[in-house]
């Protein structure tokens, strides 16, 4: 049984007693079952990396190009004009111009000490690299899990479950691309708010935070985003929104991480600045404007709003960035999208029914809190702030997601895979509904079912590649 059997004890052990900060050895010895989903998360990992076809994961041939140019060139990616087009930019090298430096410089050394092997095999070993990234986030929401359920440890595998076992895990794990780094960058994030620094006001903790977060910002400009939301709302919620307005010291303390990231993560985007004018390159001729299924913004977003194609383009992009989030786009038999999106949603749904029922014991609980202990619910009377900063960071990634496809590049909305980096915040929310509707002490059974129902839809997806996306589309 959960260490959950009464209220008191719970939130009074988990306010006194904050769980342990070492993240190997210690985790493994108290958890196994979390030891035995890192491991089916690298084995899933690791077929991935076998199963997708080299230069078949996500822009996976520009971000290999970019580490190539680094290897070769010794220069950092930049846009030039396209011979064939002389009005439009090109990519020079093929490389991918978008992105911050830090994650190809991490796989620089390990690209060129491979390149001997052949490229295949270089490839395939640079691969390992993302895989390693991911698996180290998994430590990392364990604990936040445990800090939002109160040390449950049931709580805490379902946090970690449904982030691992996800097929969309398994495709950044096992191909090239910065999704990775961004992943373990915002991940590390959250986890220094939740965990290392849920209450402390110290300047110190501002600086490491401020580092994190700069480093992060070189890994993807996500991570402004991510890092961002959530570093507000722990400001705001650490000691209540008023005292945070009034006293000097959260502002200080914003003040130090902003300049961390300005100094760290600044020359990157000032250099964009200089040569292209915006923070991130994006290519031009994929907005919904440049489609004809808008018109331009520069007519005034109320008139975009108004236009009768935007509601259905707006229900259009939200429910594709829902089911882009789970597992790449097509990689799900036609015949079965229907009915695994439609479940994933319920999932969804009956987690957000959890939170409203949660709500409604907390306010029982004032009047008979020992009965619905007995009951196993969770009655914890304050949503932590682990929870707050975390899921923000997830809110605004979305709603950054969106409108990117509504207004700039429609490619986005089959971008769920953009989420990965703040996937955590919606598993601790989601964790948190199915602990209001079913209780912790049936919540294994969730457990349960969800682990055997993503390992199964990982088995249909890798079977899916290997006997229809690879043959039909290895040549294209």
């Amino acid at each position: 049984m959960d260490r959950l059997s009464s209220p008191t004890i719970a939130v009074d052990e988990a306010a006194s007693t904050p769980p342990q900060t070492s993240i190997l050895s210690a985790i493994w010895q108290r958890d196994r079952v979390l030891l035995g989903l890192v491991l089916i998360a690298a084995l899933l990992g690791l077929i991935y990396n076998g199963v997708i076809l080299l230069g078949k994961g996500a822009d996976e041939p520009r971000h290999m190009a970019y580490v190539q140019l680094l290897l070769n060139e010794h220069q950092f990616p930049f846009l030039e004009p396209d011979p064939s087009n002389p009005s439009r930019m090109r990519e020079h090298a093929g490389a991918h111009t978008l992105h911050p430096p830090l994650y190809y410089l991490i796989l620089l050394p390990v690209y060129a000490l491979t390149r001997g092997l052949g490229e295949n095999t270089a490839w395939h070993l640079t691969r390992l690299v993302s895989l390693l990234l991911c698996l180290a986030t998994l430590p990392l929401i364990y604990q936040m899990a445990q800090v939002v359920g109160q040390r449950s440890t049931t709580f805490a595998r379902l946090g970690v479950a449904q982030v691992a076992l996800l097929p969309i895990f398994g495709m950044t794990a096992g191909t090239i691309n910065n999704d990775s780094a961004t992943f373990f960058a915002v991940t590390l994030f959250l986890w220094l708010l939740a965990v290392k620094y849920p209450r402390d006001h110290s300047l110190k903790s501002a600086l490491i935070l401020g580092i994190c977060f700069g480093l992060g910002a070189l890994c993807k400009a996500t991570s402004l985003i991510c890092d961002g939301a959530a570093l507000v709302v722990y400001l705001l919620v650490q000691d209540g929104w008023r005292k945070a307005i009034t006293s000097p010291r959260p502002w200080l303390r914003f003040a130090i991480v902003v300049l961390c990231v300005v100094v760290i993560a600044g020359p990157w985007y000032g250099r964009n600045l200089l040569m292209y004018h915006k923070m991130t390159p994006i290519e031009a001729g994929y907005s919904t404007t440049d489609l004809k299924w808008l018109p331009s913004t520069s007519m005034g977003l109320l008139v975009v709003l108004l236009h009768p194609n935007f509601p259905p383009l707006f229900a259009s992009a939200n429910w594709s960035i829902f089911y882009t989030m789970w597992s790449q786009k097509d990689w799900i038999p036609e015949g079965l999208r229907t009915p695994v999106y439609v479940a994933l949603a319920a999932y969804c749904v009956l987690a957000i029914v959890g939170l409203i029922l949660l709500k409604v014991r907390r306010q029982q609980a004032q009047q008979d809190a020992v009965e619905i202990a007995d009951a196993g619910y969770n009655t914890q009377q304050v949503i932590p702030t682990s929870l707050w900063s975390s899921f923000a960071a997830f809110a605004f990634n979305w709603l950054a997601c969106l409108a990117m496809a509504l207004f700039v590049h429609w490619g986005w909305a089959e971008g769920g895979r953009y989420l990965l980096p703040s996937l955590c915040g919606l598993s601790l929310l989601l964790a948190w509904g199915w602990s209001g509707l079913m209780g912790l002490n049936r919540l294994p059974s969730v457990l349960a079912v969800w682990c055997v129902g993503l390992i199964g839809l990982n088995c249909v997806t890798i079977y899916w590649l290997l006997h229809y996306l690879n043959p039909t589309f290895g040549n294209s």
